[in-house]
């Protein structure tokens, strides 16, 4: 008998579905193009989080420039609340490449400064998705180092700067 319940709890976590995957990049964006009306930006709303669900932590959305000009174009009525805004700007950026690296880091900065406050999805905190564009982030290669150039040419020319001042 007890082995039996062992075998049933093992079936039991095998045969049941696990949470339901977060829609791709490409679901959002065709549900979002299908939508008729969108005066009050619910569509919009509604879409910049299935854009940042569906990005993740590493992956990203490459949204067209033409998707990424239709966010930044929308004009809702009434005006849209931070951080909603900062999801409307930087999904409303180009995106393509190292391009992300300076939206990606302003974006932070705007959902850690709104904290406890919700994004455009109404429950959902700037704190709960914050590890999600700091993942993406991460997996740039951002070009914020200096150049090695740079400090070998400096690394070179500073004795004979100062041994002109001093000689």
């Amino acid at each position: 008998m007890f082995p039996d319940i062992f075998v049933l709890l093992f079936l039991t976590c095998v045969f049941t579905p696990g949470p339901e995957p977060a829609g791709t990049c490409a679901a959002c964006t065709d549900t979002y193009d299908s939508a008729t009306t969108d005066e009050d930006c619910g569509h919009l709303k509604t879409y910049l989080d299935c854009l940042e669900t569906a990005a993740g932590t590493s992956a990203g959305c490459d949204l067209s420039t033409d998707q990424a000009t239709k966010i930044k174009d929308a004009t809702c009525n009434p005006v849209l609340d931070s951080p909603c805004t900062c999801q409307k700007t930087f999904w409303g950026s180009d995106l393509s490449e190292n391009n992300a690296c300076g939206p990606l880091e302003t974006y932070i900065q705007c959902l850690t400064d709104a904290g406890d406050i919700d994004t455009c999805e109404t429950g959902v905190k700037a704190s709960d998705i914050i590890d999600k564009p700091k993942g993406r982030l991460t997996a740039l290669t951002c070009n914020t180092a200096v150049s090695t150039l740079g400090m070998y040419s400096t690394s070179v020319l500073l004795p004979f700067a100062l041994m002109t001042f001093f000689c």
